[in-house]
């Protein structure tokens, strides 16, 4: 379906387009939970640990060095049907999660995607708010650790812990 949406609409930039459209509720109870979060951190756990709902095609992992933040979305790209396309909305499916649940502006510190360097690469670059490397090994967003590590004015625990549960079942 992706493939034919850039396909239709000439715009290789389409399933970053799909991901500014995302409301939370779209993810369910994973998206509620993610908005009561205490930190964005937290949210990026929650997506990792529930990360086969929203993506059979994503292998989420998180890495941490230093004071970097790494959310790698795994690298599925033999699989029949792969549209890069998709790649770039699930990293845009993030970012946007993360911005929404901060509640003010949240840029990566980067982004690598797998994907071969478009014609437009700014587009990329002015929609994440970050620098992109194109033609990566993997795909993966980087976050300053302190950044995304306050806690949130709409942090709340318990409403968090009751939709993982549901999230769950």
């Amino acid at each position: 379906l992706m493939n034919r949406c850039v396909e239709l609409t000439g715009d290789e930039s389409f399933g970053l387009q799909a991901a500014e459209q995302l409301q939370p509720q779209v993810l369910h109870a994973l998206g509620l939970a993610w908005l009561a979060s205490d930190t964005v951190y937290d949210g990026l756990r929650r997506l990792v640990r529930f990360g086969k709902l929203v993506s059979t095609s994503l292998d989420l992992a998180l890495r941490e060095e230093g004071d970097l933040v790494h959310i790698d979305l795994g690298r599925k790209v033999d699989l029949d049907h792969f549209s890069f396309a998709n790649r770039d909305y699930g990293v845009g499916m993030v970012v946007r999660m993360s911005q929404l649940t901060l509640g003010e502006f949240l840029a990566p510190v980067g982004v690598a995607i797998e994907r071969p360097r478009p014609s437009d690469p700014a587009r990329w670059e002015y929609m994440l708010s970050s620098r992109v490397d194109f033609d990566a090994p993997s795909t993966a967003i980087t976050w300053s650790r302190p950044d995304i590590t306050e806690p949130l004015v709409t942090g709340d625990p318990a409403l968090a812990r009751v939709n993982d549960e549901q999230t769950q079942a």
